[in-house]
């Protein structure tokens, strides 16, 4: 099987060669989907970098760099490339626009229409909505190339698949292995949340609980497009830590992301997610929480846990404060 793989950054200064744990990582998917069959790797030798002016204004590139280089791998060799795989895995979701993800399927269409290329894989940060124009675009390959057989398949960071064939649309996903593989080419869930975080400069005002005055801290942090990573990275501490909470009170007012992640896990893993306000306040609330059995209280960050103790005691008689630094509060 001839693979052609190609590292597609947007927002990118500029080129960069692939390293070697992406070629491996390119390599590993085409196995998960394919098998154990044997491979001819089809040299792409850089990335190709798409500048946030191009994404909106110049989506052509996009479709032109692939066309470009499809040829070149095709002048080599008469037959078409077995598989080609598009990685944008790196890439912000929300800096992928729709304009340039349609470009892209126009460009999977001619390079079909001039036998390019037989399967097409776009490793996704996340799936697009099924109502996005993009992939209306790919249900309808069937009208705009009929009488030929194509696949394409989109893969999200999550291990989330769907595929267009010429034998119809399937979804599914790419299982576990996929995860260890992105872990090994990108890094694991940590590692990718500590390259997302931002360290914002200026006044951020916090208050002390030691001498209950409010202060001013020189900087503060900033996560974006990580929810995936925090999601992973929670379910992950669950299950090393063992935890047996029943139900989850947090107090997440600076965090609407972490909140969402906590929500999140409740609900898959069926257990109650309140506000800890709600249960100090609520009479009825607060008994259902003692009767579920152990909680877990999430917060922001929290400098001591006098104040918390002070706070909890007040509604449960049998509180029990434990503390744990485990690089989790970050």
């Amino acid at each position: 099987m001839r693979l052609a793989s190609l590292l597609i950054q947007v927002g990118a200064a500029g080129d960069s060669p692939i390293a070697e744990k992406q070629i491996e990582f390119h390599t590993a998917v085409a196995r998960i989907l394919r098998g154990r069959v044997g491979l001819t790797r089809v040299g792409f030798p850089s990335s190709i970098a798409v500048n946030h002016h191009q994404a909106v204004y110049e989506t052509n590139i996009l479709p032109r760099h692939l066309l470009d280089r499809l040829e070149c791998s095709r002048n080599t060799n008469s037959q078409p490339l077995d598989l080609c795989l598009l990685d944008f895995c790196t890439t912000p979701f929300f800096v992928l626009r729709e304009p340039l993800l349609l470009s892209l399927a126009t460009g999977i269409v001619e390079s079909y229409e001039k036998d390019l290329c037989r399967e097409f894989v776009l490793l996704l940060p996340k799936m697009p909505g099924k109502s996005c124009a993009f992939r209306r675009k790919l249900n309808h390959l069937k009208d705009l190339l009929p009488n030929k057989e194509y696949s394409a398949r989109l893969i999200s960071n999550d291990g989330l698949m769907v595929s267009y064939l010429s034998t119809g649309a399937e979804d599914g996903d790419v299982g576990t292995e996929y995860a260890v593989q992105m872990a090994l080419a990108y890094g694991d869930c940590r590692t990718r949340i500590e390259k997302k975080c931002v360290r914002r400069l200026g006044h951020f005002r916090f208050f002390s609980s030691k001498d209950r005055t409010t202060k001013c801290r020189r900087f503060s942090y900033h996560l974006h497009d990580c929810g995936l990573e925090l999601s992973q990275f929670f379910q992950q501490w669950w299950e090393t830590s063992n935890c047996r909470a029943q139900a989850i009170l947090y107090d997440l007012k600076n965090s609407d992301l972490l909140r969402e992640v906590v929500i999140a896990h409740a609900t898959r893993s069926d257990i109650t997610a309140e506000r800890i306000v709600d249960v100090l306040q609520k009479e009825t609330l607060a008994r259902a929480v003692q009767q579920a059995g152990p909680a877990l209280l999430v917060l922001d960050a929290i400098d001591t846990g006098d104040t918390l103790r002070a706070c909890l005691k007040t509604r449960f008689s049998d509180v029990s404060v434990q503390g744990r630094d485990d690089g989790a509060s970050d």
